[in-house]
């Protein structure tokens, strides 16, 4: 006779993010007949080796969930959604995740890398000379011209990126759209949304100036 009081989840968690996963993190259950309310849970343990589904290339590593909470609603062979909380974080400056882009090192001004010339060295390299080759960027906008700001970030969902050194909660960073961003570049003047330009009925810019479409303020949530 099967125990109710006590029942598992069973999901498959991407390599990519496997290693974060441990025992004892905080889970959350979203059972398909109810997306919107949780029911809590905890992870028991995370499979040593991965397994790869029929068809897909993409290894997965089985991950069991330990519903903590007795709900009439849970049955035995239900499809449910799991969210695992793998770290959090109280009072610290984010921004989304659409306004990081990365760039290449050789295409970044001079003056920047010089600024940061002692960080940026590759954690990585084993204690030789080697840097990274993409580094990650926001844009900062100054007297509405935008232009690269080095960061380094913390932890990260689906929408925000944790910023630990680079910009402050008062500065101004371009957020998109993903194509402007994808082609801005040093120098570029943007136009601030919600402000309008006198110029505008006067003359077009040109595409290398084209401006952005969007820009807020990097915030501390």
């Amino acid at each position: 006779i099967s125990d109710l009081s006590k029942m598992q989840v069973r999901c498959r968690v991407d390599e990519s993010d496997a290693a974060l996963v441990s025992s004892g993190q905080t889970a959350r259950i979203y059972l398909q007949t109810d997306t919107e309310k949780s029911i809590p849970g905890i992870v028991l343990r995370v499979a040593t080796k991965g397994t790869k589904s029929q068809g897909r290339d993409v290894v997965t590593f089985e991950t069991l969930i330990l519903i903590e909470a007795t709900e009439a609603r849970v049955k035995p062979g239900m499809t449910a959604s799991i969210e695992i909380e793998v770290a959090s974080r109280d009072d610290v400056l984010t921004v989304p995740v659409h306004a990081v882009v990365h760039r290449k090192r050789k295409d970044l001004p001079e003056a920047l890398l010089k600024e940061m010339e002692g960080d940026l060295d590759d954690p990585n390299a084993g204690g030789g000379h080697r840097v990274a080759e993409y580094l990650k960027v926001v844009y900062r906008v100054e007297d509405d011209v935008a232009h690269p700001r080095l960061i380094r970030t913390g932890i990260v969902d689906a929408r925000n990126v944790e910023i630990v050194e680079g910009i402050t909660g008062t500065d101004r960073i371009v957020v998109g759209p993903f194509r402007s961003l994808d082609q801005l570049k040093d120098g570029v003047k943007v136009k601030i949304e919600g402000k309008k330009d006198k110029s505008d009925d006067a003359e077009t810019e040109s595409d290398e100036t084209a401006p952005t479409e969007a820009e807020t303020l990097a915030k501390g949530e």
